[in-house]
């Protein structure tokens, strides 16, 4: 079980493993048992695949990212501003991702993390021929997408 002290090793790993996963990834590594025994393996059939919930109305069907899917596309950058209102770009959303979170984390306010399309190629390569339909739209619009990321310290959980 994590103890308190061991915030600044999780937030660390926040920062230098790559956004998101890396704090994940290091999180479960300080709150698991490595004493603890793994699950017992079943010999049953495995259980049937339920069928996905359909789409909410307003919700832009995301294609699935495979791992054989580019980590960049040379169309599509993000774009965050740091503490000081200067805006920082990078060309992965990984990277983009765990610069936003770490900052929300650091200051406690809300972090906009703006994706920036620059074809019709790059919004493909975003959000499926879905997206690509919206740039032919507004091709001209400053940010394509917007997410933002907030987040709150809740203190020792037990």
């Amino acid at each position: 079980m994590a103890k308190h002290n061991d915030a600044p090793l999780t937030f660390g790993a926040l920062l230098l493993g790559g956004g998101v996963a890396g704090y994940a990834v290091g999180h479960w590594l300080l709150t698991r048992d490595p004493t603890a025994a793994p699950p017992p393996v079943s010999s049953a059939a495995p259980a049937p695949v339920a069928a996905a919930p359909p789409p909410s109305r307003n919700a832009r069907p995301r294609p699935r990212r495979g791992a054989a899917r580019p980590r960049s596309h040379r169309d599509v950058e993000f774009a965050v501003d740091d503490a000081r209102g200067d805006q920082r770009a990078f060309k992965t959303f990984d990277d983009a991702a765990g610069f936003a979170v770490g900052l929300a984390a650091a200051t406690g306010k809300r972090v906009h993390l703006d994706v920036l399309v620059m074809s019709r190629a790059g919004a493909t390569w975003w959000g499926g021929d879905d997206a690509a339909e919206s740039y032919d739209e507004d091709p001209e619009a400053s940010v394509f997408d917007r997410l933002v990321v907030q987040a709150s310290a809740q203190g020792r959980v037990s």
